[in-house]
């Protein structure tokens, strides 16, 4: 469908300007885990430079699918999604693990176990001297 969509919209039409880079960043992001155990079809789309030649290595992939009875419903998240994967909380694993790392938590002291922040540099018995 992706490549149907950028034949109908043209990435270096519009304003974009990124030209067919644009279409093998994604082609190549759709098929991560499938280019990792197809080194042929991997070069193909790093060096497609045409729409064209990358629908092709989209259609050598689905051919290996289809003899190999590949069942989308058993696939597995890939690196490229499982950070977008949103929990219970609304939230991505990145901008969870964000939030905990930026909260500062601040306790106060007890009255009796507290110091003088004048106390902090020495000894303030004598009178500042």
């Amino acid at each position: 469908d992706y490549i149907q969509y950028a034949k109908s919209h043209p990435p270096n039409e519009g304003g974009q300007g990124s030209g067919i880079k644009c279409v093998r960043v994604h082609i190549h992001r759709f098929l991560h885990a499938d280019l990792q155990q197809t080194p042929n079809i991997r070069d193909l789309v790093c060096t497609a430079q045409s729409i064209e030649e990358l629908e092709h290595a989209v259609d050598l992939m689905e051919d290996i699918h289809k003899n190999a009875g590949h069942v989308v419903e058993d696939e597995q998240k890939s690196w490229y999604v499982r950070h977008r994967i949103v929990g219970e909380d609304g939230l991505t694993e990145r901008e969870r693990r964000y939030r905990q790392d930026s909260i500062m938590t601040c306790e106060e002291p007890e009255d009796d176990t507290a110091i003088c922040v004048a106390a902090m540099f020495g000894n303030d018995d004598d009178g500042g001297d």
